[in-house]
């Protein structure tokens, strides 16, 4: 856990200089386009003290470049930089190193993304989310027959695929949890898009 919440920490101070190279930005810009002649107001002895103020300020087009990239870094670092370690402490599981993280876990990943497979899955509180457990299709109910797919649950609850699966008529989901017990739902699916029903018309779904 020490990793991944330095990993957060990361992730907040890439957001804090995200928002002020990205205002600094914008000052810079205004500092440049600025032009006292312009400013008819002011009588001539004013327009020439604002130009000595202004005009020699230490703002060139390298220094606003400069400004631009530090804004693009940060803003790589922050793509969808949802503070994942709230969320799972917020859930109560523990972090798995090599699992990797996602998003915006119990929702419908296909509202977005273009996923064959995807959804979340908790244990049995229907609230903890459950990394390292292992979702499985296969032709047959119960495990029988042939696996079409085999997905592991990541740190954020979830999984996604984009391996092409023929449902056919329906594939049988079974999940083997991290005790080593495995549930397996009676009905088929004839889509991946588990979270279209789980948490929606019917209970989120868990593991034992």
């Amino acid at each position: 856990m020490a990793i991944h919440f330095r990993l957060s920490k990361h992730r907040r101070s890439l957001k804090l200089l995200g928002q002020l190279t990205f205002y600094s930005l914008f000052w810079g810009i205004g500092i440049l386009k600025f032009n006292a002649r312009n400013l008819s107001v002011f009588n001539s002895s004013t327009i020439n003290v604002m130009k000595k103020r202004v005009g020699h300020l230490p703002i060139s087009g390298g220094f606003i470049a400069f400004l631009m990239i530090l804004q693009f870094l940060a803003c790589r670092g922050l793509d969808e930089a949802t503070d994942f370690s709230d969320s799972l402490e917020n859930n109560g599981a523990a972090a798995v190193n090599h699992l990797g993280f996602s998003h915006s876990t119990g929702k419908n990943c296909m509202n977005c993304h273009k996923f064959k497979v995807a959804g979340s899955l908790y244990k049995r509180d229907l609230l903890t989310v459950y990394p390292g457990a292992v979702v499985r299709l296969t032709t047959q109910s119960g495990g029988q027959g042939t696996e079409m797919g085999s997905f592991t649950v990541d740190n954020s609850g979830n999984i996604h695929s984009d391996k092409n699966i023929a449902f056919g008529s329906g594939l049988y989901v079974s999940v083997t949890g991290t005790s080593g017990m495995t549930d397996y739902m009676t009905t088929p699916i004839v889509t991946g898009a588990c979270n279209s029903c789980h948490g929606t018309s019917v209970a989120r779904a868990w593991a034992e």
